[in-house]
């Protein structure tokens, strides 16, 4: 509701089955692409030049997101998930603070 407030269309891909062309199709028109640390996320693949990247992430996840967003020329952006820890952290549930997501995301929207 927030990024719809600040005029910025929103999409959202929460995993219900969708032909792989239809999730390409929304990774390449995507400025900003919120996501936690995840396989879902190497489809960042076709997102376009400057896009922004915001990975919700355990401080123990490899960094394979960022870097792939920095050689791809997106903006990478972590934010730290706020759950509480996990001794299986591949297994926790990431979350984060919502207007931090805002922020990133707007600020993205202005550049």
């Amino acid at each position: 509701a927030a990024l719809v407030g600040a005029g910025i269309d929103v999409a959202v891909y929460d995993d219900r089955p969708l032909p792989q062309h239809e999730i390409l199709a929304l990774f390449a028109t995507a400025r900003a692409v919120v996501a936690p640390h995840g396989a879902g996320l190497a489809n960042i693949v076709v997102a376009p030049r400057r896009a922004i990247v915001v990975e919700i992430r355990d401080a123990r996840h490899s960094r394979c997101f960022q870097y792939l967003a920095e050689a791809l020329g997106l903006r990478w952006e972590g934010l730290a998930s706020v759950a509480a820890p996990a001794a299986d952290f591949m297994a926790a549930p990431l979350v984060a603070p919502v207007a931090a997501v805002v922020r990133l995301v707007v600020r993205a929207a202005n550049a």
